[in-house]
């Protein structure tokens, strides 16, 4: 089970499964991030997703890119608006999320954006190259034909800027890597 803790003196900590530059990712923040137990493959690509985000957050703060306490207090606001204050964290360690997703978003937005070409012919090659896995993604879509790529424009293009996103990050993640300090702590 992946959400094993380890009792030392009485308290429980959770297990460290890698560290980037002082930071440990563990089995809770898996756990959390995923919403439940991963073993093997899964579990790896997991915790490679989480250091990923943890590398493009360094990036972000090395920027000056920092989430403000207004920031953090009108998205906890938001939160609590939509969804109450109903949470699996303390209400330290959601403001430290949001702090931490709202400091990516500025990195995203930018550094990652303003490299998306947006015009029309990209945003039609990438739908005809990935329709399949893009019509799995889009049910409305199901079926859908190169020719008919003007009535799934606006979807096609979200799907597209997304898998951009994730593309650079990646990209961006694998370069930062190469100077960081990252240790795993999984067999295999």
């Amino acid at each position: 089970m992946l959400v094993a803790a380890t009792a030392i003196s009485g308290v429980a900590r959770a297990a460290t499964l890698a560290v980037v530059d002082g930071v440990a990712i563990t089995d809770a923040d898996v756990a959390a991030a995923t919403g439940g137990d991963l073993t093997g493959e899964r579990l790896r690509a997991a915790v490679d997703k989480l250091i990923e985000r943890q590398l493009i957050l360094e990036l972000s703060q090395r920027k000056g890119l920092a989430a403000t306490a207004e920031e953090v207090d009108r998205a906890a606001a938001l939160a609590a608006k939509a969804y109450g204050s109903n949470r699996d964290t303390s209400p330290g360690q959601f403001r430290r999320r949001l702090a931490e997703e709202i400091t990516i978003s500025h990195y995203i937005d930018l550094y990652i954006c303003p490299r998306i070409p947006m015009d029309e012919a990209t945003v039609k090659a990438w739908f005809v190259q990935k329709a399949p896995s893009f019509m799995e993604k889009a049910p409305r879509t199901r079926g859908a034909r190169e020719e008919e790529f003007p009535r799934f424009s606006n979807e096609a293009r979200y799907y597209y800027v997304r898998s951009e996103i994730s593309r650079l990050l990646g990209e961006e993640a694998t370069a930062a890597r190469k100077s960081a300090r990252v240790k795993v702590y999984l067999g295999g």
